[in-house]
């Protein structure tokens, strides 16, 4: 079974400040506009880092769908041919026994007749005259 727990990622020094202000706006405890004054960013440039990593946040929350990712259609249609063609060269080899089959018997009758039409035809010996 594959591992689903991912640890918490390490903090970068240089990303420290931005993340606890981001942190601290998204809780209610600081406005937009004082973490911009004091990362000294515009207000509309931090409220758009937020907003990225809300993004990035709302992503991750989403999840994946469980179970197995559908197969695309053309890998679809493909695995429905190789299972047609499977069946397919089955038949055709049960086909192909039953022939050889049919055959070997045949040859059989036919051997016999010849065998028997031989010794049929078998000259007579000065004894048997």
């Amino acid at each position: 079974m594959a591992k689903t727990y991912v640890p918490m990622p390490p903090l970068p020094p240089e990303l420290a400040q931005r993340y606890l202000l981001i942190v601290e706006v998204m809780s209610g405890g600081l406005t937009v506009s004082e973490a911009a004054r004091r990362l000294g960013l515009s207000r509309n440039h931090f409220q758009t880092l937020m907003h990225r990593g809300q993004r990035g946040l709302l992503e991750a929350l989403r999840g994946k769908p469980t179970g197995r990712p559908p197969l695309p259609e053309s890998e679809r249609r493909l695995r429905q041919e190789v299972v047609r063609l499977q069946q397919e060269n089955q038949r055709l080899r049960d086909r192909v026994e039953t022939t050889d089959r049919l055959l070997g018997v045949a040859s059989g009758l036919l051997k016999g007749r010849v065998e028997r039409r031989t010794k049929a035809a078998k000259p007579k010996s000065a004894e048997d005259e």
